[in-house]
């Protein structure tokens, strides 16, 4: 979304490319896991965590206008209905 929204701005910090802005607001991870057909393993990188958040932030909301619920109380949210369903295990 940033890269259509604010090409020029991510084009000036250099942060253009996915590599660029991953490198800046991300750490990744390399793990093994189990290959969606089941027949092996795969190596995958993934994020774990975010940092540089304030900055990213301050980038963002340059395009976007971000509320909050404590910011809007005419907005009434219902209440939660928690039910428990207890299920009996079939006999396979």
């Amino acid at each position: 979304m940033q890269k259509y929204l604010q090409y020029d701005t991510l084009e000036k910090k250099g942060l253009i490319h996915f590599d660029q802005w991953a490198s800046t607001f991300g750490e990744t991870v390399n793990a093994i896991e189990l290959a969606p057909k089941g027949g092996g393993y795969r190596y995958k990188t993934r994020f774990s965590k975010f940092y540089n958040l304030p900055e990213l932030m301050n980038i963002f909301k340059e395009v976007a206008d971000i509320k909050t619920i404590d910011m809007m109380p005419e907005i009434v949210r219902p209440a939660a209905n928690y039910e428990t369903v207890v299920v009996k295990p079939s006999e396979l």
